[in-house]
């Protein structure tokens, strides 16, 4: 379950640049702090020489690397003196570089009498323990705030977790969360690499990987990065592009004196990368094995996974093409024809060797071929300019970019709605108390008549309806009058409804299993109350968890309080978005209770309801409404609807940033929204309501009488 974490007691120091990283959110003594390292692919920036005395952020373009810090002039000094002085960058631009990373921990013998990430014994005897129940790894202080490696490290997995501390990387698949998707990373059987401390799905193997199991162990097996002899690469064999920043490299310099443009290329693939591009400083290895001559991939243990396109070196020539770098498909062995398995040698099932099936076009059977992992590299969209030249299916293989990103195990939709409580009404957090207004009940008569079936205040010509309130229990006490605005009050959730998968990557989905009529009210919004500061936190969380597959469930109530079913909520909180919904939700003051007879106490809620008829089998939604927020992006839409937007919610109007997973800073988001819900207001009041008598009673409303006309989905 969900718990709160505190706020930072000081702000972080902002840092002028062009794109804003996003930081990695921390939980250490009660404090919130943000730990930045470097990014492994990195953003170029350029600077002004006034600027260049303020402290060096290194900003992040790969979408699955490492966190990001800023350097204090101490560690700016200490790196110039040492080899980044070798690195001089050109007048016109000032090229900020990578300077930490840590490489795989390998699993030891006395692995839980030892810290997980460095090995070595506490001489104190002073440990942190795995904050995952059951588990005890321990680890030491300094090591669970300091170490990253890719996208992990153990304070972020226990935002993702929600835990009281820690988390060590032996409770979730490496390569789900290397890939972003963090949240189905947790789920699932987990194999257990021999060499090193990580874990895969099944389905997250390395490509050509044999899996060992013994009876009444856990399965495991050898990952490609602990070969033990690497075979020999060849100038001819390696790529021409940087692989942290996608521009073309030039050859290594002649000179002795190397620059920031400086071809790299690293010692055991075939990956080349700009000098100024590498990592300045890492930990896990001795002093004499790196010396700037490894890549990122080859530091951090990247993997290629099965179904994984690829470019791969070919070692031979076939339908009249030269040998070089070709576009493939990584393959497990179970995927292997029984025949080709037999001509593929000794090597298959070795760690180091990955099966390829080549993308030949006009081939007339699947092709195979058994290469060192050392050769296969990941397609990207910059492949182009690495596969060998006059390749006929060029434009083919390049149409298909949107398939370039490796394959992750799906989220677990049963498994992770066993992590949510599901309640039937707010659930208000502690410390915050109920948002309540009393009046006089004189003042909410509405003065609707019934019509021939004695129904009122069905239409909205009703005072309480058009300012959305709900009328209190006076309303319809005479005999045969029934008030059709006090469905909320008399609990009159529409039984017409059910939850499963809605396909289509959407996950559940609310679906009818009967006709609901438009205006009818079908259930309540419900989740967690909290307030601005509350609200603040969690949407930190969600950014520092750097996740492509966990979403908001934020939604604004009132009096600055918004309500989260994230963790806890309705069945409201598994409706999906559409751009052409069919339902719609409103903030509604609802009576809660009559202190006399003569006072009414009204309460905010959410109310869905449907704007429109839906049928039996079709899929309820509503609109998010949607603000792209700080460090938070648009997700893609997939409503399918004939005028879909492509994606969920809008740009604000002072955001002109265009990355859309991880944006720049919008300021006064508050004051933003709520100018625009006071123009909402006006206009629904306005056009809804005539008359001098009516604009006095709206005045005389409680404090919290002008919700927006629709609530609104936080991002």
């Amino acid at each position: 379950m969900y718990k709160p974490f505190p706020k930072p007691k000081e702000p972080q120091p902002r840092v002028e640049h062009e794109e804003k990283p996003l930081p990695v959110t921390a939980i250490v003594d009660g404090n919130v702090e943000v730990n930045e390292a470097s990014s492994t692919r990195k953003t170029k920036r350029r600077e002004s020489k006034s600027k260049a005395a303020k402290p060096r952020r290194i900003p992040s373009k790969k979408t699955s690397r490492t966190k990001l810090r800023v350097e204090t002039k101490k560690e700016t000094s200490a790196r110039g003196k040492q080899n980044i002085n070798e690195v001089e960058e050109s007048e016109e631009s000032e090229d900020a570089v990578n300077v930490l990373t840590y490489t795989v921990p390998l699993r030891q013998p006395h692995q839980l009498k030892c810290c997980v990430f460095c090995d070595e014994k506490s001489k104190n005897g002073e440990y942190i323990t795995c904050a995952f129940r059951g588990c005890s790894q321990k680890m030491h202080g300094d090591c669970a705030e300091n170490f990253i490696c890719s996208e992990y490290t153990p304070r972020q997995a226990q935002l993702l977790f929600c835990a009281d501390g820690p988390i060590c990387p032996a409770h979730f698949c490496f390569h789900c969360y290397e890939e972003r998707k963090k949240n189905a990373s947790r789920f699932g059987e987990l194999i257990d690499c021999e060499k090193c401390v990580r874990t895969f799905h099944l389905t997250c193997l390395p490509a050509g990987a044999k899996i060992s199991s013994t009876p009444g162990k856990r399965k495991t097996f050898v990952c490609h990065h602990h070969i033990e002899k690497e075979p020999p690469i060849k100038d001819h064999m390696r790529l021409k592009v940087c692989t942290e920043c996608d521009e073309l490299c030039t050859a290594r310099s002649a000179s002795s004196k190397r620059n920031g443009n400086t071809r790299m290329e690293c010692k055991r693939c075939t990956n080349v990368f700009h000098l100024k591009c590498s990592f300045q400083e890492v930990k896990g290895l001795k002093p004499g094995e790196y010396d700037n001559d490894l890549c990122s991939y080859c530091l951090q243990g990247s993997i290629i996974v099965s179904n994984q396109r690829v470019l791969a070196f070919c070692p031979f020539s076939y339908l009249g093409l030269p040998t070089g770098n070709y576009p493939g498909e990584a393959v497990a062995l179970s995927d292997i024809p029984p025949g080709v398995a037999n001509l593929l040698g000794g090597n298959l099932g070795k760690v180091g060797y990955i099966p390829i099936k080549w993308e030949w076009k006009d081939c007339d059977k699947p092709f195979f071929n058994l290469i060192p992992a050392s050769r296969v590299q990941r397609m990207s969209l910059s492949s182009e300019m690495n596969l060998s030249p006059n390749i006929p299916f060029l434009e083919e293989v390049m149409s298909a970019k949107k398939k370039f990103a490796a394959p992750t195990c799906p989220l677990d939709n049963e498994a992770m709605s066993k992590t949510i409580s599901i309640v039937t009404e707010n659930v208000y957090m502690k410390g915050l108390g109920r948002i309540q207004e009393t009046e006089e009940i004189e003042e909410f008569e509405c003065g609707c008549k019934p019509d021939e079936e004695g129904i009122k205040c069905n239409t909205d010509q009703c005072m309480n309806r058009v300012v959305k309130y709900e009328c209190p229990k006076t309303c319809d006490e005479a005999e045969g009058v029934f008030c059709a605005n006090r469905a909320m009050q008399r609990n009159e959730t529409s039984a017409k409804h059910e939850l499963k998968l809605a396909g289509n990557g959407k996950g559940f989905g609310i679906f009818a299993t009967g006709t609901i009529k438009p205006l009818e009210y079908i259930f309540e919004y419900a989740g967690e109350v909290i307030d601005k500061e509350e609200l603040e936190k969690r949407q930190e969380r969600i950014r520092a968890l750097r996740a492509n597959d966990e979403w908001t469930y934020l939604m604004g109530l009132a009096k600055g309080c918004s309500v989260d079913a994230r963790f806890k909520g309705g069945l409201a909180r598994y409706v999906n978005h559409s751009c052409d919904p069919n339902s719609k939700v409103e903030t509604i003051n609802v009576p809660t209770r009559y202190p006399n007879s003569t006072k009414i106490t009204y309460e905010p809620k959410l109310k869905v309801q449907a704007v429109k008829e839906i049928t039996a089998g079709e899929e309820i939604t509503f609109r998010y409404e949607l603000k792209k927020t700080v460090g938070l992006a648009l997700d893609t839409c997939r409503c399918g609807a004939k005028k879909c937007a492509g994606k969920i919610g809008k740009k604000r109007e002072k955001d002109t940033n265009e990355n859309e997973r991880f944006d720049g800073d919008v300021e006064d988001e508050e004051e933003e929204d709520e100018q625009e819900d006071e123009k909402e207001n006006k206009k629904k009041t306005k056009k809804n309501v005539s008359g001098t008598r009516k604009k006095n009673r709206i005045k005389r409303r409680p404090s919290f009488s002008a919700p927006p006309s629709s609530a609104k989905r936080r991002k």
